[in-house]
Formats: C-alpha cells, structure tokens, sequence
C-alpha cells in the first residue's frame, strides 16, 4: 500500500508511521485478510481502495485546514491466492 500525501504533511505522517508502524501493519493486514473474493477481483479494487482510505484517515486524522492527511491510498499489486479450482 502506497499513500500519497501533501508535502505539508510529510513529516507528520513519516513520525506516525515510524510510532504506529505495526498497528498499522495490523491494520492493513486485516482489511486484506477479510476482503472477500469478488472485492479482490474489482478491476480498480475501489472497495479494498475505500476501506483501507478510511482507514488511514482514523490513524493519520485530519490538518489544520480540516483535509484528510492522506491524499489518496494507492494499492499498486494485489493478487489473491487462487485457492478453488
């Protein structure tokens, strides 16, 4: 996962990810491991893209100007396991 975000913005989200790294790690992981199948499938993943966008935006808040922290939340690979054949 890739966030893009304001360069005003930087060093506050670069000291909370340091801080928080793996409670953000967790939390992605979770929103991954309960997509369902045809979420996966989604050709732009928008309901993997929404959630994880919501996310981001609990952990990172909110600036002063009342702007989400995240611009955008970019899933640049994700494949699921083919598990039935």
């Amino acid at each position: 996962v890739v966030l893009r975000v304001r360069n005003k913005n930087v060093p506050r989200i670069e000291a909370e990810k340091e801080k928080r790294a793996n409670e953000i790690n967790e939390g992605i992981g979770r929103i991954v491991r309960s997509a369902q199948d045809r979420h996966l499938r989604e050709p732009g993943l928008e309901t993997m893209t929404r959630q994880l966008t919501q996310y981001v935006n609990e952990v990172f808040g909110f600036d002063q100007d009342g702007m989400p922290r995240v611009e955008r939340v970019i899933v640049p690979r994700c494949m699921g396991a083919p598990m039935d054949y």
